[in-house]
């Protein structure tokens, strides 16, 4: 019940043209075209504010919920679905280690993390939260 919810909710708040599907047992896919910077991170606060704005009422109460993004730019024709996957991934990682219930935007350059001899994982370490020049956090 608390996934359908969640999905209404974010249905409620994209545009008519955005993607979202679900990628994991309780984590979601959303593409937004045309979204970039500080753009999308709006969007994404809006939408972690909006699946988190009330309770989900269930039959024997309710469920307080919560919302951990991970954002990231994929300029059209770079990279492959797998690198802007994992790389939404790395952020998302961060989003829960910077205490869930947060966006966090990887505003490292695209082609500086694909040339690193680095993992993914560890490119993006480098990132210190907080640290508006790589990455953006939002923490609500």
């Amino acid at each position: 019940m608390v996934l359908k919810e969640t999905a209404r909710r974010l249905r409620q708040n994209i545009r008519s043209y955005d993607f979202v599907g679900r990628y994991g047992g309780e984590e979601l896919f959303i593409a937004l075209p045309g979204c970039y910077g500080e753009q999308l991170c709006q969007r994404s606060e809006t939408i972690r504010m909006a699946i988190c704005k009330e309770p989900v009422r269930v039959d024997k109460g309710e469920i307080n919920i919560t919302a951990s993004i991970g954002a990231v730019v994929a300029p059209a024709g770079e990279g492959s679905v797998g690198d802007v996957m994992a790389m939404a991934d790395v952020a998302l990682v961060r989003a829960k280690a910077a205490g869930r219930n947060c966006a966090v935007f990887c505003e490292k350059p695209w082609n500086e993390i694909l040339q690193s001899p680095l993992t993914l994982h560890d490119s993006c370490a480098g990132c210190e939260i907080g640290r508006t020049d790589e990455c953006i956090v939002s923490i609500r």
